[in-house]
């Protein structure tokens, strides 16, 4: 019996001096992974239970203070959304409002060139001939009768 102790304490110590100290590491590794990756899985769990709750399912299971939490932090959340949306909102008016003086300049400069190279009501086309504007060339025949005249058509009769 002390010979085959004596065989197995020689066997480990050269198994030892054949596996260098990391081989150890690593199953100690592989082990803590496995712990991990459990704490994780049941983290994930968790934050689904949780997702459920904030999107208003699985709700059955809730006690009145556990209902009254999860609408604080609904309304908190509302409230940075609200807050996010009035912040993007302002930009976008910011924006607008730089886009809106830069057509006011581009429309001033417009309007200085057209006064000074004669803006006399006459705008020049392609060819570079005078052409009238249309509200300067309609005469007093070409107005439309803008009378509204309610029930059936009656033929036949005049309303002037």
């Amino acid at each position: 019996m002390q010979a085959t102790i004596e065989r197995y304490r020689k066997r480990a110590k050269a198994k030892e001096a054949l596996d260098p100290p990391f081989v150890n590491n690593i199953v100690q590794l592989e082990h803590l992974n496995h712990e991990e990756a459990a704490s994780l899985i049941k983290k994930i769990e968790q934050l689904e239970v949780s997702k459920r709750k904030m999107l208003g399912e699985d709700l059955g299971s809730c006690s009145l203070d556990e209902l009254q939490q999860l609408e604080h932090q609904l309304e908190k959340s509302v409230c940075k959304i609200r807050a996010r949306k009035i912040e993007v909102f302002e930009e976008q008016i910011k924006q607008l409002k730089q886009k809106e003086k830069v057509l006011q300049d581009e429309n001033a400069k417009l309007l200085q060139k057209w006064e000074s190279e004669g803006g006399d009501g006459g705008v020049n086309n392609e060819g570079g001939e005078k052409m009238l504007n249309y509200a300067e060339s309609s005469s007093p025949s070409s107005e439309v009768e803008t009378e509204l005249l309610i029930g059936p058509p009656r033929r036949f009769l005049s309303i002037h």
